[in-house]
């Protein structure tokens, strides 16, 4: 079996979610199933991502410092518990991007300006510092494994910086050219979601929740059998469960449903995720991280009454 496993921030957010998404992997590979990752940022990186862009636009320096130390302690927690020399070597991934990171918001600092390229190429650091990270992970329990930026993996778009539109047909054509051979010789494929390159090379992000769209593309670019989005609830949920105690899982949606559900402000999925898996009859169960065999969404062609 071919399976896109895309982990969300909240199942990335603390060290038990992180090691669960590597042990959730490693159980599919076990099987003999092959597996490629997207990855989110950890926990809330991308709010703070933009907090620190507006701060730097407004010249507030002593800002930018406490936010690239915090920011660097918060992501070199992760490659002390991940230890040995893979941690070691994603440690100081980290520590080289975030002195990137400070190079950018100490430009627009000294600016005084945030143009929207700037702001992608910004926000891109979150997922960036998340990948090598879950491919040291994934290492350090013995399972083969690279990382990739959505560029480098061939995720191509148009230059609408902030909402990014993929090339459908170019992208999944380099993914495949780029991801096909690693894939299918069972390599572990870790992927930024969320961000990807206009055909100029610059970095793109592709809006909220555009790391289910990476997950898509890269299911129907592998030719994969299921699509998996990993988030912290019981799939897609009738009402949200944090508020509303009696919320229950939708077991099963048609693809025209799940479009729906989210264009009216149901959580779970991004519409563009459920275009392109319609588009390529790839099944998506969206499922928990926390509670792997609990309750769970599967959205297909035609849903069972």
């Amino acid at each position: 079996m071919r399976l896109v496993m895309k982990f969300g921030g909240s199942s990335l957010a603390s060290e038990a979610g992180f090691r669960q998404a590597c042990t959730i992997v490693k159980r599919e590979r076990e099987k003999g199933n092959l597996v490629a990752v997207v990855v989110s940022a950890l926990g809330d990186t991308t709010d703070r991502l933009l907090e620190a862009c507006e701060r730097a636009a407004a010249g507030d320096r002593r800002f930018i410092g406490s936010f690239l130390q915090e920011l660097e302690r918060k992501h070199l927690e992760v490659s002390g518990w991940i230890g040995g020399e893979f941690g070691k070597e994603a440690g100081e991934t980290v520590s080289s991007m975030i002195g990137e990171l400070g190079e950018a918001l100490h430009g627009v600092a000294s600016l005084a300006e945030l143009t929207p390229r700037t702001r992608d190429y910004i926000l891109s650091f979150g997922e960036r510092l998340s990948a090598p990270l879950f491919r040291a992970a994934l290492k350090a329990e013995g399972l083969e494994a690279e990382w990739y930026t959505g560029k480098d993996a061939g995720i191509t778009t148009d230059s609408n910086f902030g909402n990014a539109r993929p090339l459908i047909e170019l992208t999944l054509h380099q993914v495949e050219a780029r991801l096909g051979k690693p894939f299918t010789m069972g390599s572990i494929p870790v992927v930024t979601g969320f961000i990807g390159a206009d055909q100029r090379g610059r970095t793109t992000t592709l809006g909220r929740g555009g790391s289910d769209l990476t997950a898509s593309l890269l299911g129907a670019a592998l030719k994969a059998d299921e699509v998996w989005l990993w988030t912290d609830v019981d799939g897609i949920m009738t009402a949200d469960p944090k508020v509303e105690s009696s919320a229950k899982t939708i077991r099963q949606l048609s693809y025209q449903e799940a479009m729906e559900m989210t264009f009216f402000g149901a959580k779970g999925i991004h519409p563009k995720a459920v275009e392109v898996a319609m588009d390529w009859n790839l099944p998506i169960r969206v499922r928990n991280t926390f509670n792997p065999e609990g309750p769970h969404t599967l959205i297909v062609g035609e849903a069972e009454v």
